[in-house]
This record gives C-alpha cells, structure tokens and sequence, in this order.
C-alpha cells in the first residue's frame, strides 16, 4: 500500500489565519484560546479533506506528521478529529526520525518548508517530494534544492 505524507501547518491547515484568530490568547487554559482550538477546522484549506480522502478513497496510507509543541499539536488534531484511518505523528525535535519506515519507493511527500524538504529528501531518497505554498503560507523560501514538485493547490496531487 502506497503512503501520502502530509504537513499540517501551512499544508492542510491555514496557521497563519488560525494564529491571527488566537490574537494574544495563546494560554491553553485561557477560555478563549479553547474556543478558537473548537473551531480549528474552518481553519483547514478548503482543499484539505477532500485530498485526505481521495487518498484514502485509492488505498493509500495517509500520514499528518506535524512538528511543534506536543501540546500545542495534539489540541489542534484533536479539534481537528481527521477520520479514524489517518496515522498522525507529532514530534518537537525532528519529523526524519519519524519517517524512517516510509521510504519506499511511490511514497510520497508534501510540505510547505523547503528546508524540511531538503533535509527528508537526504536521508529517504525514495520519496517525491511536493513542495506547497499556499496562500498566507510563512515558508515561501528558503525553495528546495532536491527534486520536487510544486505546487500551490492539493488539487494538483489529484491525477
């Protein structure tokens, strides 16, 4: 079974207007902290769980593996609620280590960090690698160096 390899901030998820709906409040326990983290979604892409679940749909294994503060990370996926059958990994020191069973080749891999690319790309040469920039995307650059496709749109996996 071939695996898709998903981003989550800036990738599926709009950060940047998700951050800017936090404002100041970025307490977990602030009330309103929580209340922006319950309406997380409206925050996706419009493009996200729909590619989510074409991949699913053509048995692919679907992987969220997403870096930053485990706490932070596991509120926004658990507001989130992707289906059942997605594998999420959360990680705040690397996503290589993580990656290490998915190097197969047809495997494949999208991020919106051109560095993060680069880095993955090294250590597991099998996977293609699909740079994004999205609108209000932060990591426009540094570009990747590797091979890779980019695109601006999820739609552009879909064949």
């Amino acid at each position: 079974m071939p695996t898709i390899i998903f981003d989550l901030d800036h990738t599926l998820l709009d950060t940047t207007s998700f951050k800017q709906a936090l404002g100041e409040s970025w307490s977990i326990n602030n009330p309103a902290t929580i209340e922006v983290v319950k309406n997380i979604k409206k925050y996706l892409y419009s493009d996200s769980l729909s590619t989510l679940q074409y991949y699913l749909d053509h048995d692919y294994h679907v992987v969220i593996c997403t870096f930053g503060n485990i706490t932070w990370q596991t509120l926004k996926l658990q507001y989130i609620k992707f289906p059942n059958n997605i594998q999420t990994i959360i990680t705040d020191t690397d996503k290589i280590k993580h990656l290490a069973g998915f190097n197969q080749t047809g495997n494949l891999y999208v991020d919106d960090r051109g560095d993060d690319i680069d880095q993955i790309k090294i250590a597991y040469p099998n996977l293609t690698m699909y740079w994004i920039t999205r609108p209000n995307g932060e990591h426009t650059t540094p570009q990747p160096t590797c091979q890779h496709f980019h695109i601006n749109s999820l739609k552009q996996l879909i064949k």
